[in-house]
């Protein structure tokens, strides 16, 4: 069973408890729709993030910011599929939900079950005048200093940590902030060190002080720099209490 090539209405995936029952076989899904608010999408990779891991769900997440339209790849086995695009053609926060694609495979692509890969892009199809404003935008963005900054804190809830990545993968894409986010779970102890255009920087930074979430809030240092030392931003989490007096991430 393959379509490719050709969008569908996505109706036409038959739904019916007859065709869920007992099948195990690898799916892949794809999608395209458009968001009603993409401030909604950080609610969206939170979620998923919380229930793939369950079901053994992987796949590709594509934004194009300029329109806010989404496209998916959905890969896991054929009965959660199905159910799993019902809720989305069904979910508020989408509109336009047209199945791109749907066939059973061999073998995954997305290896790590629950790992959602996230691309942010300009629109393909977008006018002109959208994509010279794009250009320019990063123009000025490469025209601006590059300041680095670390601080330290503590969460309330180390369970927060899931939703606070979600949401620092987009907006540093966007932003074009690189750096690294140490949390220590044992004590709950942030070290994160960010990178980027002055003014992008200086604005995260404020919001993390703002945060609720946070305690203990501290600049450890502010420099400026010649070149990027982070290209991208990565997280990790440690098993273990912090080292306070340890040297800075990006004083090496």
């Amino acid at each position: 069973m393959a379509h490719q090539g050709k969008h569908e209405e996505s109706e036409g995936l038959d739904t019916k408890l007859a065709d869920l029952s007992l099948d195990e076989k690898l799916f892949r899904i794809v999608y395209t729709s458009v968001l009603i608010d993409v401030g909604s999408l950080q609610d969206i990779i939170a979620q998923a993030q919380m229930n793939n891991p369950r079901q053994q769900i992987g796949g590709q997440l594509t934004v194009e910011l300029e329109n806010n339209k989404v496209r998916q790849i959905l890969e896991g086995k054929y009965r959660d599929l199905i159910v799993l695009f019902e809720k989305i053609r069904r979910d508020p926060r989408h509109k336009e939900v047209c199945l791109e694609s749907r066939q059973y495979i061999e073998q995954r692509s997305f290896r790590k079950w629950g790992v959602m890969t996230l691309v942010v892009t300009a629109a393909l199809d977008g006018p002109a005048q959208g994509k010279k404003d794009l250009k320019n935008d990063r123009k000025s963005k490469k025209e601006q200093k590059i300041l680095q900054v670390e601080y330290t804190s503590r969460l309330k809830n180390k369970e927060d940590i899931g939703e606070i990545m979600a949401i620092a993968r987009i907006k540093n894409q966007v932003l074009g902030v690189g750096g690294k986010l140490s949390l220590y779970l044992q004590d709950s102890f942030v070290r994160q060190t960010l990178e980027g255009p002055e003014e992008a920087i200086n604005d995260v930074i404020d919001k993390i002080q703002k945060d609720v979430r946070h305690t203990e809030f501290k600049i450890q240092y502010k420099i400026y720099r010649t070149t990027r030392q982070f290209v991208c931003w990565e997280a990790r989490t440690y098993d273990e209490s912090s080292h306070i007096d340890a040297v800075p991430l990006g004083a090496a």
